[in-house]
């Protein structure tokens, strides 16, 4: 998954919780049909940027299965077993504030039947901890890697609150939303596009005042296509979405700082 098309949301599995357990396999069954047509090409591995609500066994077997990599953060009451058989939880991993602990094999069910690693820690003057199950070894990397789901949460924004204001129309009916997502998705790949093109034209402080971009290419392509019925200019020509992956938006120093300490640690435990 590339960092801009994830902030589109077209590359992604996050848009809504997996609630029941027994779900989480069709869901992934479902999207890889969808991303590869039903036939997985041998050199691509998938991999699953999960939230809290993701944290389920079978899901983690399915991957495992499957061949998946992920990344899962983990709610503070989640119980592992070691390989002693000791059972012990997230809190008691925990370490102190600026400690991170990177813990290896941690059986996820008292059976031992699935093992997974673990990086949990909270970051330097941070309050929050921060813990990810995690198919790859355990190095800060993984934390790294997890903040990469971020890039969605600009797209969540501007579907809700920001742009598009989804929940305010009331609908119920669920034929009737997934219609009317459809339609979105239609005009965010559109949006998404124009707001590259305004950037590749260099055209982006004219819609957008920070010094680095600090709106998403969605929220970019809409406020230049406002510009063009306001001004009478043109619509620029739709590029196809770049491939590299790129700075997220950045709205202030202060969320640059934020995104920078979530992997800042002063020291390293190591358990195996």
């Amino acid at each position: 998954q590339r960092a801009e098309q994830s902030e589109t949301g077209f590359a992604t599995c996050q848009s809504q919780p997996i609630r029941p357990p027994d779900n989480s396999e069709l869901h992934l069954k479902n999207l890889t049909a969808i991303l590869f047509r039903g036939s997985k090409p041998p050199q691509c591995r998938p991999f699953l940027l999960a939230d809290r609500g993701f944290d389920h066994l079978q899901l983690v077997a399915y991957l495992q299965d499957e061949g998946w990599g992920f990344n899962i953060r983990v709610k503070g009451n989640r119980c592992f077993w070691s390989k002693q058989g000791r059972r012990t939880s997230i809190a008691q991993l925990t370490p102190g504030s600026g400690e991170g602990r990177l813990v290896s094999g941690l059986a996820l069910d008292r059976q031992q039947q699935r093992r997974c690693n673990l990086v949990v820690g909270i970051p330097r003057g941070g309050r929050e901890r921060w813990a990810v199950l995690t198919s790859e070894p355990p190095t800060l990397a993984v934390i790294e890697q997890y903040g990469w789901r971020f890039q969605i949460e600009g797209f969540f924004r501007d579907l809700k609150s920001g742009q598009f204001e989804l929940p305010t129309t009331g609908f119920k009916d669920v034929a009737a939303i997934n219609r009317l997502l459809m339609v979105l998705n239609l005009a965010t790949l559109w949006a998404v596009q124009q707001g590259q093109a305004v950037c590749h034209h260099n055209l982006r402080r004219q819609v957008d005042g920070h010094t680095r971009r600090g709106m998403t290419y969605l929220r970019l392509g809409l406020q230049w296509l406002q510009k063009v019925l306001a001004q009478g200019r043109k619509l620029l020509p739709n590029r196809p979405l770049d491939p590299k992956r790129q700075a997220s938006a950045q709205s202030s120093q202060r969320q640059a700082l934020r995104r920078a300490s979530h992997s800042q640690f002063d020291r390293l435990i190591t358990l195996n």
